[in-house]
């Protein structure tokens, strides 16, 4: 029996219900391409990119509201081999572009794939156009090692994160440059000594960039964030970019930052505290302009805390500014309502949850790392231990429906 959770929104028929339905398991396409620890991202249009963590694949599930794992078009859209000459290993993060275009991070091969608009092709029909934009040699000066998180801009400009390089790179938009020839224009913005003042970056997991182009790191070993201002003629070896650190662990009491990390139509950042070592957590970073650690402190709210074991990990944030978090070993997801004025300290933040271990009733949600907006309603949530990926439906706000305010769970 499928599990049933209020919609957000009073229609004027009366009250609707969002159904939890799985899109894909471990058994991939069903043809044989199986599928394990699960990723995801969608793109404009609704389609969702499913990875295949260890088993080093991604696939494309066409755009539905309504399709299950039974009836889902799936298709796999990049294996382990790559291009065809260089590998791919191990699937950790995916993005998409405004056209429709996929990115895709090997973590152990080093590198970034680009999967030009792939509508109609797949690894056992008419090959999709993939091209390595970045591999293990970086920018050419500076290696990119275990590449964990992306982020592409307003305008076609793709960063990468190298965990163990402790490094960023910002890859120029283009849809015909690869490390084949002719080679794509790779700048690093941030290596590990950070702003130059003492902050060092180590480990950085998170991505997020603002509706100014500037581009937000978190780490994992530092435990701090750093906004890199449009760096779109910086690098750290030219023109300095200019960083600044605006938390760090003295800042909030939270460490072991996770990959969640977002930003919201008005600017503000949020991101996620792994709970490894202490309560997960959710901060709030309100409009960071000219804050930082070493001037000018930034207005930091707490808006979720909760024991251990649950996480916090993943990110998403809908039209409506409504915060969404994979729930990891709490092996659940959570919507939080557009957090404006609320907090962990003063008035308490409208939280859901949305899924939980019971996944739709009958397949369970075991370990999810990632969420995912679609269809501008919709929330994605994939199982990063059950093998799985969910559609709550309705479970997200769009600012475009009619009745929108003072309605919730």
């Amino acid at each position: 029996m499928k599990k049933w959770i209020l919609i957000l929104v009073i229609m004027a028929n009366g009250v609707a219900q969002a159904a939890i339905m799985e899109i894909i398991d471990s058994s991939g396409d069903g043809n044989g391409n199986t599928v394990d620890g699960v990723g995801l991202n969608v793109d404009d249009n609704g389609n969702v990119y499913i990875t295949g963590v260890n088993t080093d694949n991604l696939f494309r599930i066409s755009a539905s509201t309504s399709c299950t794992t039974a009836d889902c078009e799936i298709i796999e859209i990049l294996d382990a081999s790559g291009d065809g000459v260089i590998a791919h290993d191990r699937t950790s993060a995916v993005a998409t572009d405004a056209d429709g275009n996929v990115y895709v991070a090997g973590q152990f091969s080093d590198n970034v794939w680009r999967i030009l608009n792939p509508i109609n092709c797949s690894t056992s029909g008419t090959a999709c156009n993939i091209e390595e934009i970045i591999g293990p040699s970086g920018d050419g000066s500076n290696p990119l090692d275990t590449p964990v998180a992306l982020a592409v801009d307003h305008s076609g400009h793709v960063y990468v994160a190298g965990a163990v390089s402790h490094n960023v790179f910002r890859i120029a938009a283009s849809t015909t440059c690869g490390t084949g020839g002719p080679a794509c224009t790779v700048t690093e913005i941030i290596d590990e000594s950070g702003d130059n003042n003492g902050n060092i970056i180590s480990q950085p997991v998170g991505l997020a960039i603002d509706s100014q182009n500037n581009v937000f790191v978190t780490t994992q070993n530092s435990d701090n964030v750093f906004k890199i201002a449009n760096p779109g003629s910086c690098s750290t070896n030219g023109t300095p970019c200019t960083i600044t650190e605006i938390i760090d662990e003295s800042s909030l009491t939270a460490s072991a930052f996770g990959r969640g990390l977002v930003v919201d139509s008005q600017d503000n950042v949020y991101l996620t505290s792994l709970g490894f070592f202490e309560n997960a957590a959710v901060f709030k970073i309100n409009t960071p302009g000219t804050c930082s650690t070493a001037g000018t402190a930034c207005t930091i709210t707490e808006i979720f805390n909760t024991p251990t074991p649950q996480q916090a990990g993943n990110m998403a944030v809908d039209s409506a500014d409504n915060i969404y978090f994979a729930g990891g070993n709490g092996d659940n997801a959570f919507r939080i309502d557009n957090p404006v004025n609320c907090s962990t300290s003063s008035t308490p933040c409208i939280i859901t949850e949305i899924i939980d271990a019971n996944g739709d009733g009958v397949a369970i949600l075991d370990g999810p790392g990632n969420v995912a907006i679609g269809n501008d309603v919709d929330v994605y949530v994939s199982g990063g231990g059950s093998d799985n990926a969910f559609r709550v439906s309705g479970a997200a706000e769009s600012t475009d429906l009619i009745f929108r305010n003072g309605f919730d769970f």
